[in-house]
């Protein structure tokens, strides 16, 4: 698995498709996933790195504005205090951690609100027993 995490470290993808397949990705590399990824809508798995507080040094690999969410207390990003729901403006590359907790940073994609379908928000199965025939 390490040649395939390697792989996706190098392509740094923004999202991920959770199907079916990846139901069945072994526990390796579904638990790289999930400290890279998170559901974001239905199916779709966004960028979200979680940073521990043993990384005092970390990388994010996209610009924008990430959603902290820390597991408890306040996250100190870049010598930012921010509690949970802050957003912060990141830029791609090395960035400095002091929180004394796991901190989610989920990115926030521009002008996602304003397409995604409020219907679709839940994951479910779209096209049940679509190969029974």
């Amino acid at each position: 698995f390490d040649a395939l995490i390697a792989d996706l470290e190098a392509a740094r993808p923004k999202l991920i498709i959770s199907d079916y397949r990846m139901r069945t990705v072994p526990n390796p590399l579904n638990a790289y996933l999930a400290t890279r990824f998170d559901p974001l809508w239905s199916s779709v798995w966004g960028y979200a790195p979680v940073v521990g507080s043993d990384q005092q040094d970390f990388d994010i690999w996209f610009d924008g504005k990430y959603r902290v969410e820390p597991v408890s207390g306040d996250a100190v990003i870049d010598g930012n205090h921010a509690v949970s729901g802050t957003i912060l403006p990141l830029r791609r590359g090395r960035h400095r951690n002091e929180s004394t907790g796991l901190v989610r940073l989920r990115l926030q994609p521009e002008g996602f609100a304003a397409h995604a379908d409020p219907a679709m928000k839940r994951r479910r199965a779209m096209f049940g027993r679509a190969y029974d025939y």
